[in-house]
């Protein structure tokens, strides 16, 4: 997989650029690992079936810690070259384990063009099918643009069941609890055919409560203690919560860590400092700004951006009055009139990780206990949120 690209000291590693070792510069650990493990494949050394070494011996031969060899395993499962069997190892795949064919997986993104993040998850999961040895079937609703209704979400479920998918990629619905109860009845569907299913980004339920189903998306709770965090480390001893008037997982997590950040300083979220309402509604955010919030967290940046321009047209400035952030840092939160302070979603990671969570359901049986993989996310700290020197309290 080290090929030449025609400098003396530099080669090539799956697209990326590494010093030769007598330059003093080698690839990372679990580059070399997985270069070893596939030569060995790809020169027969290993033979379908065979039983490579446990990540203990790889521990042991190459001297790294466990998530180093863990992730040279798991670049070889995505590959489709070894299949892993929890409490047994991990062996070489052969053709009846690979089906001999093209796995086809399904995209059920209910935001699909219309938010910014889901756009670039799922792109990147297509990149990866090259890769993966997989297609994508992809689920879109009738109006470009617009958010998956509960009938067009069943119907769309039924056509994967028809077409047979290997699995499907699913973002739950949000909104009220009926809703939700689309998403549940949908996910029942291919229960009952067979599929696995991988969720991004958020679960059925409201934590503490968490579905059967394996979760990939950030780490909310830390995210959202980050972002409060910011503001005290200014000296603030008040910060608002504000988000839209539904239930939602991601939300629900961001103002738990919201909550914990402030009570590790000793301060207690009075209940006016949780608002639920409309950023558009003018005397929605005329009610906001009389009851004394100066720091407001939002539950995303689009709801940030849409308060930011409220107060604008309302003549308030940002942040000499008031201050503001938001959660994903979409394109425009750096280009409106004022750059938000916001959490930036890994968007690139979350797909190799949701990928490699349903590469890894195909080759192995289901787990008793759901899997929980949380990436974690920046803060990107930009003017919205800088406290003006005269502003700081105590």
């Amino acid at each position: 997989m080290i090929s030449s690209d025609g400098k003396d000291d530099v080669v090539s590693w799956r697209g990326g650029l590494v010093r030769k070792p007598d330059d003093g510069w080698v690839m990372k650990k679990y580059q070399q690992i997985y270069e070893e493990l596939k030569r060995q494949i790809d020169e027969r050394q290993v033979n379908e079936g065979d039983q490579l070494p446990t990540e203990s011996r790889i521990m042991e031969r190459y001297e790294v810690s466990r998530p180093t060899a863990a992730k040279a395993f798991r670049m070889l499962e995505v590959e489709g070259l070894v299949v892993r069997k929890p409490g047994m190892g991990t062996f070489v795949r052969g053709a009846a384990e690979s089906g001999g064919r093209e796995l086809l997986f399904g995209l059920a993104f209910p935001e699909f063009g219309h938010g910014e993040i889901f756009d670039p998850i799922t792109s990147n999961i297509a990149e990866r099918g090259k890769e993966g040895n997989y297609s994508l079937l992809w689920g879109t609703t009738k109006a470009k643009g617009s958010i998956f209704s509960s009938d067009e979400l069943l119907g769309l479920f039924d056509e994967f069941i028809s077409r047979k998918v290997d699995g499907v990629f699913f973002a739950p619905l949000e909104g009220p609890a009926d809703t939700r109860l689309a998403s549940r009845k949908a996910l029942e569907r291919l229960g009952s055919a067979g599929i696995p299913v991988v969720l991004i980004d958020r679960d059925l339920c409201l934590f503490p409560d968490r579905s059967s189903y394996p979760l990939v998306g950030i780490d909310n709770l830390k995210a959202g203690y980050r972002v409060t965090e910011h503001f005290l480390k200014q000296g603030q001893s008040r910060v608002d919560f504000l988000w839209l008037p539904y239930e939602a997982y991601t939300i629900d997590l961001r103002q738990r860590g919201y909550r914990m950040a402030l009570h590790e300083c000793g301060i207690m979220a009075s209940a006016d400092w949780i608002h639920t309402g409309e950023p558009e509604d003018r005397l929605f955010v005329e009610k906001l700004l009389a009851s004394g919030a100066t720091n407001i967290i939002c539950g995303n940046d689009e709801t940030a951006a849409l308060l930011m321009s409220s107060l604008r047209e309302m003549g308030v400035g940002i942040p000499e009055s008031i201050r503001l952030a938001g959660f994903d840092d979409v394109r425009y939160s750096r280009l409106i009139s004022v750059p938000l302070t916001t959490v930036r979603q890994p968007v690139r990671e979350i797909a190799e990780r949701a990928v490699l969570e349903m590469l890894g359901l195909k080759s192995r049986k289901s787990e008793s206990m759901p899997t929980t993989s949380l990436v974690d996310a920046e803060l990107v700290i930009r003017k919205s949120s800088i406290v003006p020197s005269t502003g700081k309290t105590a």
